[in-house]
């Protein structure tokens, strides 16, 4: 299911509408964040059809705190069909480093996300920031079933580790040591 939003309602629009938001830009946003609203706008932005809104919405969000950004958990649904389904890979690793701090259950482990983290992060074509979060949200999502961790292990002392980025060997080499 399409979960993208045309237009989004947001007083933020006209900034993320910018081609570049600066970092500077970007942490004085998050500091003027009044409040839940604000975060709900940024986060329908996320959702937005608009790839370069999507992306700057979601470069916004990971520069907030914690706290913030867990009290979007109810948009893990929507976020995770986001980064499932867009092709563009900046906005992909943008959203996945947004899910990868957030707390998961095991009564609502989605499958087809667990299956889609376990391709991306052996996937020889994507970004080495997408393998490495699609990693570490594996990890989140396994060690929910002692069953899954032990699957996820095998997968990764079987990845053959010659054509992966130093980042991704690094990753893997901690989980391995359980050091993670």
């Amino acid at each position: 299911m399409d979960m993208m939003v045309d237009e989004p309602r947001s007083s933020f629009l006209p900034l993320l509408r910018q081609e570049r938001l600066g970092v500077q830009e970007v942490k004085d946003l998050c500091g003027g964040l009044d409040g839940r609203e604000e975060l709900v706008q940024l986060a329908d932005c996320v959702l937005a059809a608009d790839n370069r809104v999507a992306r700057n919405a979601a470069w916004v969000l990971t520069h907030c705190r914690d706290e913030a950004v867990a009290c979007l958990q109810e948009y893990m649904d929507r976020l995770i069909d986001r980064a499932m389904q867009t092709d563009n890979s900046s906005l992909r690793r943008l959203v996945l480093h947004l899910l990868e701090r957030f707390d998961y259950e095991a009564d609502g482990l989605r499958t087809d996300f667990l299956d889609f983290c376990l391709e991306h992060m052996q996937r020889m074509g994507e970004p080495s920031g997408v393998q490495s979060l699609c990693m570490k949200i594996a990890l989140k999502l396994c060690r929910l079933y002692p069953e899954l961790e032990g699957e996820l292990m095998y997968i990764l002392q079987n990845m053959e580790m010659t054509y992966y980025q130093p980042g991704v060997k690094s990753l893997r080499n901690r989980i391995l040591r359980h050091a993670l």
